[in-house]
């Protein structure tokens, strides 16, 4: 874990760049060690939050055993509301073993149901 914990350090220090991006990600997703894990996370916080950080987060909260990394990707999911998150934060709101996350994926569904045009949401 040392030298991949190094390697993340460098990443973060290095100007935030695509290539940089997809490590990271890819380090927040398959990375046995959840200390590289959650420094990953973090550093993407940084980053300009794109679809492939949401979807990977989305992927996190849903099936990281470690409760900072899951905590980690509700909070850039709060930061960063998109519809497509809407059924993953009811999920969590309900299910999640940690009470704090899950006290915070029901605030912020409630803030993003306030935020939102009752008249825009399609329902099928």
């Amino acid at each position: 874990p040392g030298k991949r914990l190094k390697a993340v350090r460098l990443l973060q220090e290095s100007a935030p760049q695509i290539e940089a991006q997809a490590v990271l990600v890819s380090a927040m997703l398959t990375d046995t060690n959840p200390g590289i894990r959650l420094r990953s996370i973090k550093i993407l916080k940084n980053y300009e939050i794109s679809e492939l950080i949401i979807n990977a987060c989305i992927k996190i909260l849903l099936e990281d055993e470690n409760e900072a990394v899951r905590q980690q990707a509700l909070e850039i999911i709060s930061n960063h509301p998109m519809e497509k998150s809407l059924p993953v934060l009811q999920i969590v709101s309900v299910m999640d073993e940690n009470e704090y996350i899950k006290a915070q994926a029901a605030m912020t569904l409630q803030s993003f149901r306030e935020s939102v045009d009752p008249d825009a949401i399609e329902v099928k």
